[in-house]
């Protein structure tokens, strides 16, 4: 693909939940000052009813204000392809970076991540798809994207449809079982994000990779094990994210961030 709409896609960021990634030249209209925009084009064919749902879901998140959201800077449709345009990341992402980072630099990027995904839910909006690809790395800090729209393109979906198997990991059991998402399941969400980013490992061991029924059930049989190799503060953190009651995780992501704020300090 060379083309979406009047943007010149360049170069092929990688695949994301129902969508694949470019960079690409923004078109003058934008007004932007800037070189490269990021374009992820969705995979799905589209109704025009979808894309309505998806703009609006757009909007919204484009309105709340946060430093640490990633800037939308315009979405639309060709062919029935979805697309959306946003700021463009140079360091890449937690998932897969393209700096050294240390465990403080790791720490600090959750943290805002925590700080973007509060702000989302103070504005009754939850993300649905945090995790390490999703989490862009900024000098000091990081910034939270890409919206979980699956749900919003196939309202009342079956866990089938979810997205990749490379997302099960970060989705709280809960909502793979039907429970609404909201500021608990994206508190969880961020605790996996930083044991998965500053260990490597997935707090459910080995998830099958070949089947989307197979990963399903793994992290629904599988009670979650952190490394042992994080540090006690790093582990109580990411614990108190991932208890199995919603009401004994901590109330906002907002706490979530001052945990991993403080130790960030501490590593620093």
């Amino acid at each position: 693909m060379q083309r979406i709409a009047d943007y010149e896609l360049i170069d092929s960021l990688g695949s994301g939940n129902h969508g694949e990634y470019f960079t690409a030249r923004p078109p003058e209209r934008l007004g932007l000052d800037v070189d490269l925009v990021a374009v992820k084009v969705l995979s799905i064919n589209a109704s025009d009813d979808a894309f309505r749902r998806v703009a609006n879901e757009l909007q919204l998140f484009a309105s709340v204000l946060s430093d640490q959201l990633v800037t939308l800077h315009d979405a639309g449709q060709q062919s029935g392809r979805l697309f959306y345009a946003m700021e463009f990341f140079p360091h890449g992402s937690l998932g897969k970076p393209s700096i050294e980072l240390t465990r403080a630099d790791v720490l600090r990027a959750v943290a805002d991540a925590a700080r973007a995904a509060h702000a989302l839910h103070e504005s009754g909006v939850a993300h649905r798809d945090i995790k390490p690809a999703n989490v862009m790395l900024v000098d000091g800090g990081g910034k939270l994207g890409d919206l979980g729209l699956a749900q919003i393109l196939s309202p009342g979906q079956t866990v089938t449809g979810i997205g990749p198997i490379g997302s099960i990991e970060y989705m709280e059991p809960g909502v793979v079982l039907g429970e609404q998402a909201g500021r608990a399941s994206d508190i969880w969400a961020l605790g996996v994000t930083a044991h998965r980013s500053l260990t490597g490992r997935s707090v459910f061991g080995e998830i099958p990779s070949g089947e989307l029924i197979a990963a399903l059930r793994h992290v629904l049989q599988t009670e979650p094990e952190l490394d042992d190799g994080l540090s006690p503060g790093d582990a109580a953190a990411i614990e108190a994210c991932l208890r199995p009651d919603r009401a004994d995780r901590p109330a906002t992501a907002a706490e979530v961030a001052t945990m991993f704020d403080e130790l960030a300090k501490e590593t620093a």
